[in-house]
């Protein structure tokens, strides 16, 4: 049974890949991968749907970031007790 391959799509680099046609490649911190189309209109088809989601799973995980940074405005400030 083959193992799935797992891309991580924050901060990742998406590119035409110009040695293949139709083809283009994700280049994470851990990893690059080619992967290529039939043609022009499924790679950018490709690209435009996994770049949704890269936009999505940046925003969510930079949102949470965020909150973790900033005090709580609710809890009293200890400075001024």
């Amino acid at each position: 049974m083959e193992t799935a391959l797992k891309i991580p799509l924050y901060k990742c680099i998406l590119a035409e890949y110009d040695k293949e046609p139709h083809a283009f490649k994700i280049i994470s911190r851990s990893n690059s991968v080619v992967f290529k189309a039939s043609d022009d209109r499924h790679m950018h088809e490709w690209l435009n749907a996994i770049q949704l989601h890269k936009l999505h799973i940046e925003d969510t995980i930079d949102s949470i970031n965020a909150e973790v940074d900033q005090p709580n405005a609710s809890e009293p400030d200890a400075s001024h007790a």
